[in-house]
């Protein structure tokens, strides 16, 4: 009886250390509209992986919403994107480490850019989120490209994104939260890749 209550509590204690890495996004599939629904053999064709293409998009930054389109690329030599959800509570704690490096590697030529992935209906939310964490980099509502081939084939956030200053996708995905220096170490190994 206690070893069985043991593993019980084990199972529970992992299960919340694991929400507490990635948040699964069911409930943003669940709230997306008709329209930006994507067929099985549609999401194939339009997955992001090393190497290939990030979708070009227009967007609008939730703060100032000022346009934000595919082309900020250019601007860096790395981009760091980063998909959240304003129901997650790792990406919302993982954001100000992102400030700071956003600070710290911009004459770096890094640049941040956030892709609210439940921006649509959450937008008051979401603001609050961004000035709470005092984020400085801009935050995307997805448009319907950045809908349609990125955050409906995205099962649980954090994802991190690293695209060069071509559009291309630099390594592969990176799912869940991680630390600051875990950041730097993947930060530092991207720009070693693009020189």
């Amino acid at each position: 009886m206690k070893s069985t209550k043991k593993i019980l509590s084990v199972l529970i204690l992992s299960g919340a250390l694991l929400g507490l890495v990635a948040c699964s996004s069911n409930d943003k599939k669940e709230s997306a509209t008709d329209s930006n629904t994507v067929t099985q053999e549609s999401s194939k064709e339009a997955s992001i992986s090393k190497g290939s293409d990030f979708p070009k998009f227009d967007a609008k930054d939730i703060v100032s919403e000022e346009a934000v389109k595919s082309d900020i690329f250019k601007d860096s030599k790395v981009t760091v994107v980063n998909v959240w959800g304003t129901y997650c509570t790792g990406c919302i704690e993982e954001m100000p480490y992102l400030g700071e490096l956003n600070n710290e590697y911009k004459d770096k030529g890094v640049q941040f850019l956030g892709i609210v992935g439940d921006a649509k209906g959450n937008e008051v939310d979401a603001v609050k989120i961004i000035k709470s964490t005092k984020v400085n980099y801009k935050n995307v509502a997805p448009d319907d490209t950045l809908q349609n081939q990125l955050i409906n084939n995205i099962d649980a956030i954090p994802v991190t994104i690293l695209v060069d200053k071509d559009g291309k996708v630099i390594d592969e995905f990176i799912v869940g939260s991680r630390t600051k220096d875990e950041y730097k170490k993947i930060i530092d190994q991207a720009l070693e890749q693009v020189k």
